[in-house]
C-alpha cells in the first residue's frame, strides 16, 4: 500500500466517523421529546444573568490591574461562566445527543474493524 492510499483511506474513515456522529446527533435530537430550539434559546437567556454578574464582580475585584487587563479577565471569566451555565441547564438534552452520536460512531468503528480484520469461519 502506498502512503497516498493509506492517507486517502484514513481521511475516508475520518469522514465516515464525522458523518456518523452528525447523524447520531440528529437521531438523539429526535429521541428527545421536548422542543429543543425553544429550550436552547431560553437556557442561553438565563445563562446571561450569571455571566454578567461574574463579569462585573471580576472587573470590580481586580482593581490593581490595568483597565485593559481587567476587561479581558472579566470577559474571559464571564465566557466560562456562560458556557458552564448553559451546559448545566441542558445536560439532559446533551446526554441524549451524545448517546445517539456515540452509538453511531461505535457502529462505524465496529464496521471498520471488521473490514480490516475479517473473520474466517472456515
Amino acid at each position: 500500500m502506498s502512503a497516498q492510499h493509506v492517507i486517502a483511506d484514513t481521511f475516508s474513515y475520518g469522514y465516515k466517523l464525522v458523518e456518523a456522529g452528525v447523524s447520531g446527533l440528529r437521531a438523539g435530537e429526535q429521541l428527545h421529546n421536548r422542543e429543543t430550539t425553544d429550550r436552547v434559546v431560553n437556557s442561553a437567556r438565563e445563562a446571561l444573568k450569571p455571566a454578567a454578574a461574574v463579569a462585573a464582580i471580576t472587573y470590580l475585584a481586580s482593581r490593581r490591574s490595568r483597565p485593559s487587563a481587567r476587561l479581558w479577565r472579566s470577559v474571559a471569566f464571564s465566557g466560562i461562566t456562560l458556557c458552564a451555565t448553559f451546559a448545566w441547564r441542558n445536560r439532559d438534552l446533551t446526554s441524549h445527543l451524545l448517546d445517539g452520536a456515540a452509538r453511531e460512531i461505535n457502529r462505524v468503528r465496529d464496521q471498520h474493524w471488521l473490514q480490516t480484520h475479517p473473520i474466517d469461519y472456515a
